[in-house]
């Protein structure tokens, strides 16, 4: 017996399944929005569309393996939470979440979950949209509004926002100080009040119209459309001169006119000295013994010179006035116009010597140098000449005593060496020999990097990289060892000797002793990351041993950093009290407290004032940094004996805990500071 079964029903089911799966699977992979699954009860991913994989930058195939813990960068019970209520509620928008990519960065998402049966179980669908760059633009939108608002008020001219019925709704600290008014007197009037209450009787009616008002409340947004000056009356009856220059801002939303009213009181009187300036300028250039011209840098025409420059030159201001430099000064015009393009680019310079031609046909030798000044609205050189016949001569009868000099004194102060490529010594002067207690013939054919401290003599390594023709000399510091076992700093000046080729043949070295100076300087550096009073660490060095603490834990999940920021309560009464002498012998004793409340690891800072601030690298819980804190705490509570007086200070103390990937340096601090 044959049984026929009709499947026909079966068929369109499956096939209609089928039709519905590939539909899915097309949304899901097309999608812009980033698409996850996972098992409600083990927290496995299942399923991940293309934009969740690029979003967090995983493969499919590492997705698979991991739980949804890997990448939600919230507390395991938040996200069970989260998970639970999704699933009473069978839909729920979760909100913004923050999801760890595979490289560690961290972005913000926004998301919302399903519940959808999936092959038996029951599972979330996830939908994520990242909204880093949103985040990012909305702190930046109000740190760019706060910064508005800090320089609106800051600013050094007095400032209004009106609105077009010209309302005032907002002015700074600078308006009412220049205008005598209280911030709600100044708000309480709108600009036909202005006219009529601070303007003068003739400005009133030379603004009856108000033009410039009108032109602003038509412009751009953010465009300036005018500036000019009058004067405006104060509460108290008196006149300022001012400058007002305004234009239209996007203000709450709305368009309103801006004006920025600027005191010019101290410009007037500016320009008073300024003229009286000018006269002095006249009479000490006139007076001068310095031969001083001014010209132009394009066209090198003389524009003005003084009475010792027309008689170093024997020309007349007339005469001078119709020439250039070209005419007086003896060399070619290539080397006149690259030494004034040097000057201008530099905007100050040396000419060097020169040789400048005379009325009569005579040569001067002449020192020269200028430097770019205002001029009428542009910009010229002022030169400065020195005649150095005198100086010449001079020069000529002291050339035979400076080698005297150089043979007498300098061989014998400092110390000089000549020494081959492999550094075998070829040559030492007296200096050297007693700097070293040796005599020419122990040392001459020997190394002297034995001398050299193991750790400086890689200036010596591959020399010939060092020094080569286009870079002949170069000075080196680095310690040696003497013969009484004292370790020196010494620099020296090292200088190639080149053959017919090019290679370095032998090198001469002159040195000297600069011990002291690197002493001085180690101890000015120690100044400068150093409290004075105390010899702690300042807010320098402080921050800098905090990032160096924040790197070093930015892969180590289990470990923290803490910062203690404390104040000290109390302390202005003694300092008011009994001095800041004894107030700084207070803080000096404090110090040694807290530092005998803290680990040698541990570092203690003063920020100034009574501000001290801990930072304790390496912790695991919070509790750690608590307790250091209530040491702190603790050990105050002893009194402080001062010449016979017991004194008590407590301390405020705010605990910053965190790592670089939740905060930055000076987050942190802020975090401890906003603690206390």
């Amino acid at each position: 017996m044959v049984t026929f079964t009709d499947v026909t029903e079966r068929k369109e089911a499956e096939a209609a399944l089928k039709e519905s799966e590939e539909r899915y699977r097309a949304v899901m992979e097309q999608s812009v929005e980033a698409i996850y699954l996972y098992d409600a009860e083990t927290k496995r991913v299942l399923e991940a569309n293309g934009a969740f994989r690029a979003m967090v930058d995983y493969t499919a195939d590492e997705l698979m393996e991991m739980q949804i813990y890997n990448f939600i960068d919230h507390p395991v019970e938040d996200v069970d939470a989260n998970i639970q209520r999704s699933l009473r509620e069978k839909r729920r928008q979760i909100g913004e979440r923050r999801y760890l990519r595979k490289d560690g960065s961290v972005i913000v998402v926004d998301t919302s979950a399903s519940v959808i049966p999936y092959g038996g179980k029951t599972a979330l669908c996830a939908v994520s949209r990242d909204v880093t760059e949103r985040k990012r633009f909305e702190e930046a939108l109000k740190e760019s509004e706060g910064r508005f608002r800090q320089l609106f008020e800051r600013s050094t001219d007095a400032l209004f926002v009106h609105d077009e019925r010209g309302r005032f709704v907002d002015c700074n600290a600078e308006a009412c100080r220049a205008l005598g008014y209280e911030r709600d007197e100044l708000l309480a009037l709108s600009v036909a009040d202005v006219a009529t209450h601070l303007l003068s009787e003739e400005e009133r009616r030379k603004r009856k119209d108000d033009t410039l008002w009108k032109r602003a409340t038509q412009s751009e947004p953010g465009k300036i459309v005018g500036f000019e000056e009058n004067e405006l009356r104060r509460k108290d009856g008196t006149t300022l001169p001012v400058e007002v220059g305004v234009g239209s801002i996007e203000y709450e939303g709305r368009r309103m006119v801006f004006a920025s009213v600027r005191d010019l009181t101290e410009r007037k009187r500016a320009e008073e000295t300024l003229k009286e300036s000018e006269e002095r300028y006249r009479a000490v250039v006139e007076l001068s013994a310095e031969s001083i011209w001014l010209f132009d840098p394009d066209t090198k025409q003389v524009l003005e010179s003084n009475t010792t420059f027309q008689e170093m030159l024997g020309y007349t201001a007339e005469e001078l006035r119709i020439m250039t430099n070209y005419d007086f000064v003896a060399h070619n015009r290539e080397d006149i116009d690259a030494a004034v393009q040097r000057l201008v680019q530099e905007r100050r310079g040396f000419f060097g010597e020169r040789k400048y031609r005379r009325k009569d046909g005579t040569v001067l030798d002449v020192e020269v140098s200028g430097t770019v000044i205002p001029y009428r609205g542009g910009e010229v050189v002022c030169g400065v000449a020195r005649d150095l016949t005198e100086r010449k001569r001079a020069e000529e009868r002291l050339r035979e005593a400076e080698e005297r000099y150089r043979t007498v004194v300098e061989e014998q102060s400092e110390l000089v060496c000549r020494f081959l490529p492999d550094l075998t010594i070829t040559f030492v002067n007296d200096a050297y020999c007693r700097y070293f207690g040796v005599e020419p013939g122990e040392v001459i054919g020997k190394s002297f990097i034995g001398r050299v401290a193991v750790e400086d003599r890689v200036h010596y390594e591959e020399l010939s990289t060092w020094l080569n023709e286009g870079n002949p000399r170069r000075t080196v510091e680095h310690r040696v060892l003497t013969p009484d076992g004292e370790v020196r700093w010494q620099q020296w000046t090292d200088t190639a000797i080149f053959d017919g080729e090019g290679n370095p043949v032998e090198y001469q070295s002159v040195g000297r002793d600069v011990t002291e100076r690197r002493s001085l300087e180690e101890r000015l550096e120690h100044q400068v990351l150093h409290d004075s009073l105390t010899d702690l660490p300042n807010r320098r060095l402080f921050v800098d041993r905090l990032k160096q603490a924040l790197r070093r834990i930015r892969r180590r999940e289990d470990l923290r950093v803490a910062v203690l920021f404390m104040d000290l309560d109390g302390f202005k009464a003694v300092n008011d009290s009994l001095g800041h002498d004894t107030g700084d012998r207070l803080l000096v004793e404090v110090k040694e407290s807290l530092k005998g409340c803290l680990r040698p690891e541990n570092t203690l800072a003063r920020f100034g004032g009574d501000e001290f601030v801990v930072l304790i690298e390496d912790v695991r819980v919070l509790d750690e940094a608590v307790r250091v804190a209530e040491r702190i705490v603790e050990g105050l509570r002893e009194p402080f004996l001062l010449d016979g007086r017991e004194l008590y200070v407590d301390a405020s103390i705010g605990v910053g805990f965190g790592t670089d990937a939740m905060n930055g340096s000076e987050e942190l601090l802020r975090e401890a500071d906003t603690a206390m």
